[in-house]
């Protein structure tokens, strides 16, 4: 079974696979790629690159309405990263999207950094000092969409500050291209500046603007250019911070 998002969407093909009880491996091939894997209709596991589990998969658009499908039917065994029945699985999955699309326009991205402004406490604040929402995710053992939902209420009261600064700012990148002594063909090949040495950040100083930089990224990891830890999670919110719109000329790293 194949077919294309736009005439056929996400949801209906799983809801598909799911009354047929169908085994096998889902694959969407998209600018956010996605793959699937369900047993007896059941989905179990899924990957967007090398970001796994129920975070990566709901994280992905259910009604997204371009990006080609292929099922391949298949018995070999999988392991299962999440066990959900199927109903639950399909609403969570679009409640979490609806939650998403009225937090996105705010934050822009998990990887948006904010800044503690309330009142001193004897135990730091988790987002004291800068923080992203992925980080404090993570020190957090809590999924984003769970910190950025805590998070939306203290933004209007300003006990949180959202900055002009982004996690993947601090990523520092090899490019083979560097290794080239090509620096000299102009301000816009960002290829030729990733040293492994430099910060994303550092580019900016170098005058490229933020935009130029994500849309770089998110071309160079969806085609395997480059090679970075998480790249699925970096591309998810690449791709959610362009559709934003967020085009900060002025940004910068801490931490």
């Amino acid at each position: 079974m194949e077919g294309n998002l736009r005439d056929t969407p996400l949801s209906s093909v799983l809801e598909l696979i799911n009354l047929t009880k169908q085994s096998g491996r889902l694959q969407i091939a998209a600018e956010l790629p996605l793959a699937l894997s369900i047993v007896g209709g059941e989905v179990v596991a899924g990957n967007i690159l090398d970001w796994g589990g129920i975070e990566a998969v709901q994280s992905f658009t259910l009604h997204a309405s371009s990006g080609n499908f292929r099922f391949t039917p298949a018995s070999q065994a999988v392991t299962p990263q999440f066990s959900i029945q199927f109903s639950a699985l399909m609403t969570d999955w679009a409640r979490i999207n609806d939650e998403w699309a009225r937090m996105l326009p705010v934050l822009g991205s998990p990887s948006r950094m904010l800044d503690y402004n309330g009142t001193v406490q004897d135990t730091p604040h988790p987002f004291q000092g800068g923080k992203s929402i992925r980080s404090v995710g993570r020190t957090l053992e809590a999924s984003a969409f769970e910190v950025a939902t805590r998070v939306m209420p203290l933004i209007p009261t300003k006990v949180l500050v959202l900055l002009e600064k982004f996690a993947w700012m601090g990523m520092r990148v090899q490019h083979p291209a560097s290794r080239k002594g090509s620096e000299g063909s102009g301000v816009h090949d960002v290829s030729s500046y990733l040293d492994g040495k430099r910060r994303m950040v550092d580019l900016l100083e170098l005058g490229f603007q933020i935009d130029t930089l994500r849309l770089y990224l998110i071309e160079a990891v969806r085609s395997g250019e480059i090679e970075v830890n998480g790249s699925g999670w970096l591309l998810r919110d690449l791709i959610w911070e362009r559709d934003a719109g967020l085009n900060a000329s002025h940004v910068t790293m801490a931490g």
